[in-house]
Protein backbone atom coordinates (compact mmCIF):
# COMPACT_ATOMS: atom_id res chain seq x y z
CA UNK A 1 0.00 0.00 0.00
CA UNK A 2 1.81 3.16 -1.32
CA UNK A 3 2.59 6.01 2.06
CA UNK A 4 0.03 8.52 2.67
CA UNK A 5 -2.98 6.57 1.50
CA UNK A 6 -6.05 6.90 4.12
CA UNK A 7 -8.17 3.80 4.14
CA UNK A 8 -11.42 2.83 5.72
CA UNK A 9 -11.44 0.57 8.78
CA UNK A 10 -13.90 -1.97 6.79
CA UNK A 11 -11.17 -1.84 3.56
CA UNK A 12 -8.09 -2.44 6.01
CA UNK A 13 -9.92 -5.34 7.17
CA UNK A 14 -10.68 -6.59 3.91
CA UNK A 15 -7.52 -6.37 2.55
CA UNK A 16 -6.44 -8.25 5.97
CA UNK A 17 -8.06 -10.83 4.71
CA UNK A 18 -7.07 -10.70 1.78
CA UNK A 19 -3.17 -11.02 2.92
CA UNK A 20 -4.15 -13.90 5.16
CA UNK A 21 -5.23 -16.09 2.29
CA UNK A 22 -1.90 -15.42 0.77
CA UNK A 23 0.76 -18.42 2.15
CA UNK A 24 3.71 -16.01 2.73
CA UNK A 25 1.56 -13.10 4.65
CA UNK A 26 0.61 -16.48 7.03
CA UNK A 27 4.09 -17.69 7.62
CA UNK A 28 5.03 -13.52 8.78
CA UNK A 29 1.90 -13.47 10.95
CA UNK A 30 2.91 -16.97 12.53
CA UNK A 31 6.59 -16.30 12.88
CA UNK A 32 5.93 -12.61 14.50
CA UNK A 33 3.27 -14.22 16.84
CA UNK A 34 5.44 -16.92 17.78
CA UNK A 35 8.30 -14.76 18.47
CA UNK A 36 6.40 -12.40 20.47
CA UNK A 37 5.66 -15.39 22.76
CA UNK A 38 8.83 -16.48 22.96
CA UNK A 39 9.88 -13.61 23.93
CA UNK A 40 7.11 -13.27 26.69
CA UNK A 41 8.20 -15.03 30.32
CA UNK A 42 4.57 -15.30 31.10
CA UNK A 43 3.77 -18.50 29.31
CA UNK A 44 6.04 -20.92 28.34
CA UNK A 45 6.06 -24.64 27.57
CA UNK A 46 7.76 -27.36 28.10
CA UNK A 47 9.82 -29.45 25.60
CA UNK A 48 7.76 -32.63 25.36
CA UNK A 49 4.77 -31.07 25.94
CA UNK A 50 3.10 -28.45 22.93
CA UNK A 51 0.25 -26.45 24.47
CA UNK A 52 0.75 -26.62 28.37
CA UNK A 53 2.26 -23.93 30.22
CA UNK A 54 5.68 -24.26 31.89
CA UNK A 55 5.47 -24.15 35.95
CA UNK A 56 9.09 -22.49 35.68
CA UNK A 57 8.08 -19.10 35.02
CA UNK A 58 5.37 -19.22 38.26
CA UNK A 59 8.45 -20.36 40.03
CA UNK A 60 10.55 -18.15 39.17
CA UNK A 61 8.13 -15.28 39.97
CA UNK A 62 7.42 -16.51 43.48
CA UNK A 63 11.08 -17.31 44.04
CA UNK A 64 12.33 -13.94 45.41
CA UNK A 65 8.91 -13.58 47.86
CA UNK A 66 9.61 -17.06 49.15
CA UNK A 67 13.05 -16.38 50.03
CA UNK A 68 12.26 -12.97 51.39
CA UNK A 69 9.57 -14.23 53.64
CA UNK A 70 12.21 -17.27 54.77
CA UNK A 71 14.74 -14.90 55.89
CA UNK A 72 12.07 -12.58 57.63
CA UNK A 73 11.08 -15.93 59.73
CA UNK A 74 14.16 -16.98 60.13
CA UNK A 75 15.46 -13.51 61.22
CA UNK A 76 12.65 -13.24 63.42
CA UNK A 77 13.49 -16.65 65.34
CA UNK A 78 17.43 -15.57 65.52
CA UNK A 79 16.19 -12.27 67.30
CA UNK A 80 13.58 -14.04 69.62
CA UNK A 81 16.56 -16.38 70.31
CA UNK A 82 19.23 -13.56 70.93
CA UNK A 83 16.37 -11.92 73.41
CA UNK A 84 15.77 -14.96 75.15
CA UNK A 85 19.60 -15.61 76.27
CA UNK A 86 19.73 -12.07 77.35
CA UNK A 87 16.93 -12.24 79.30
CA UNK A 88 17.94 -15.46 81.04
CA UNK A 89 21.40 -13.55 81.40
CA UNK A 90 19.75 -10.49 83.05
CA UNK A 91 17.90 -12.74 85.57
CA UNK A 92 20.97 -14.70 86.58
CA UNK A 93 22.68 -11.64 86.88
CA UNK A 94 19.83 -10.13 88.88
CA UNK A 95 19.69 -13.76 90.94
CA UNK A 96 23.62 -13.22 91.79
CA UNK A 97 24.20 -10.06 91.67
CA UNK A 98 21.01 -8.52 93.76
CA UNK A 99 19.23 -11.52 95.76
CA UNK A 100 22.38 -13.87 97.18
CA UNK A 101 23.62 -10.63 98.86
CA UNK A 102 20.43 -9.64 100.34
CA UNK A 103 19.66 -12.97 101.28
CA UNK A 104 23.09 -12.92 103.20
CA UNK A 105 22.56 -9.64 104.39
CA UNK A 106 19.01 -10.75 106.56
CA UNK A 107 20.69 -14.08 107.57
CA UNK A 108 23.45 -11.46 109.35
CA UNK A 109 20.90 -9.36 110.59
CA UNK A 110 18.95 -12.03 112.41
CA UNK A 111 19.38 -15.49 113.88
CA UNK A 112 16.26 -16.55 114.48
CA UNK A 113 13.24 -15.86 111.66
CA UNK A 114 14.89 -16.81 108.17
CA UNK A 115 11.28 -16.61 106.39
CA UNK A 116 12.31 -13.80 104.64
CA UNK A 117 15.37 -14.67 103.21
CA UNK A 118 14.02 -18.52 102.55
CA UNK A 119 11.44 -16.47 100.31
CA UNK A 120 14.28 -14.97 98.63
CA UNK A 121 16.59 -18.24 98.04
CA UNK A 122 12.74 -20.13 96.41
CA UNK A 123 12.61 -16.84 93.99
CA UNK A 124 16.43 -17.74 92.96
CA UNK A 125 16.47 -20.54 92.92
CA UNK A 126 13.86 -21.09 90.33
CA UNK A 127 17.04 -18.62 88.16
CA UNK A 128 20.03 -20.56 89.61
CA UNK A 129 18.91 -23.75 91.12
CA UNK A 130 22.68 -25.23 90.82
CA UNK A 131 24.63 -22.35 92.18
CA UNK A 132 26.70 -23.68 94.97
CA UNK A 133 26.26 -19.80 96.24
CA UNK A 134 22.97 -20.63 96.87
CA UNK A 135 23.05 -24.11 97.80
CA UNK A 136 25.13 -22.95 100.84
CA UNK A 137 22.56 -20.39 102.01
CA UNK A 138 19.38 -22.86 101.68
CA UNK A 139 21.86 -25.05 104.28
CA UNK A 140 21.78 -21.89 106.52
CA UNK A 141 18.86 -20.78 106.53
CA UNK A 142 16.55 -23.83 106.41
CA UNK A 143 15.97 -27.25 107.50
CA UNK A 144 15.68 -30.66 105.35
CA UNK A 145 12.89 -33.07 106.97
CA UNK A 146 11.34 -36.67 106.24
CA UNK A 147 7.54 -36.15 106.61
CA UNK A 148 5.59 -39.53 107.18
CA UNK A 149 1.85 -39.40 107.40
CA UNK A 150 -1.18 -41.85 108.33
CA UNK A 151 -3.21 -42.16 106.50
CA UNK A 152 -1.17 -42.75 103.30
CA UNK A 153 -1.40 -40.09 100.67
CA UNK A 154 -2.81 -37.30 102.89
CA UNK A 155 -2.10 -33.52 102.23
CA UNK A 156 0.58 -31.56 103.81
CA UNK A 157 0.12 -27.89 104.37
CA UNK A 158 2.09 -25.54 106.50
CA UNK A 159 2.01 -22.20 108.50
CA UNK A 160 4.85 -20.16 109.80
CA UNK A 161 4.47 -20.39 113.65
CA UNK A 162 5.43 -16.37 114.72
CA UNK A 163 2.47 -15.81 111.69
CA UNK A 164 -0.57 -17.27 112.19
CA UNK A 165 -2.86 -15.49 110.70
CA UNK A 166 -0.98 -15.94 107.42
CA UNK A 167 -2.65 -18.67 104.93
CA UNK A 168 -1.68 -22.65 105.09
CA UNK A 169 0.88 -23.21 102.33
CA UNK A 170 -0.09 -26.45 100.72
CA UNK A 171 3.52 -28.96 100.17
CA UNK A 172 1.80 -31.42 98.28
CA UNK A 173 3.77 -34.47 99.31
CA UNK A 174 3.66 -38.19 99.59
CA UNK A 175 4.26 -39.90 102.50
CA UNK A 176 8.30 -40.52 103.10
CA UNK A 177 8.91 -37.74 100.45
CA UNK A 178 11.34 -35.28 101.88
CA UNK A 179 11.10 -31.32 101.99
CA UNK A 180 13.20 -28.54 102.65
CA UNK A 181 12.13 -25.94 104.92
CA UNK A 182 12.49 -22.74 107.06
Amino acid sequence: MPAGLALSTGTTQALMRYEMRLPEYRKKLIAGISSLLDSSSDIDTEPGLPDTPSILPRLKRLTVPVIVVASVIIAALVAFSIKQSFDRQADIRWAKDEILPQIRDLVDKSWRDFTEPYAFALKAEEVIPNDPELKEMFEVISLRINIDSEPAGADVYMKNYRNPEAKWAHMGMKPGASRCLT
